[in-house]
């Protein structure tokens, strides 16, 4: 399982790397305490959400595959519904787009997704365990 693994969390290494360089280049445009601020205390919580509600998917008491978590938020439906169409209006239409919140709202969802899939590898285990998870493989 690693070899799909690991070229899917360094993907998501790389999506959070440009999702920093996406967010630095809007913020450095408009002013950081009206914009700037905001929008990162929105993608952290964002980011929270997405990694609690995703865990809670997986707290129901029954036994799950050893890495349904891992695969839910690496590989997910919501990362081909969601992510990958935001990713791919930023990158074909980005330099396009005038309004800085269509700009931001782009970010908000890169993000969320990019950090949530490496927050959530390294929490998965810690969850599994917390809730006394039965594994199965």
């Amino acid at each position: 399982m690693g070899m799909i693994i690991l070229p899917l969390f360094l993907f998501w290494f790389v999506m959070a790397i440009y999702a920093g360089r996406l967010g630095y280049r809007i913020i450095k445009t408009q002013s950081f305490t009206r914009f700037g601020l905001p929008l990162i205390v929105l993608t952290i919580l964002c980011i929270a959400l997405y990694v609690f509600l995703g865990l809670q998917l997986f707290n129901q008491g029954e036994p799950i595959w050893a890495f349904a978590i891992l695969f839910f938020f690496l590989a997910g439906e919501p990362v081909w519904c969601v992510f990958l169409p935001a990713y791919f209006i930023q990158l074909l239409a980005g330099k396009r787009i005038q309004d800085n919140r269509i700009k931001a709202l782009l970010f908000l969802i890169i993000t969320t997704f990019s950090w949530g899939a490496l927050v959530a590898t390294f929490v998965s285990e810690g969850f599994i365990e917390h809730h006394q998870i039965p594994i199965t493989y």
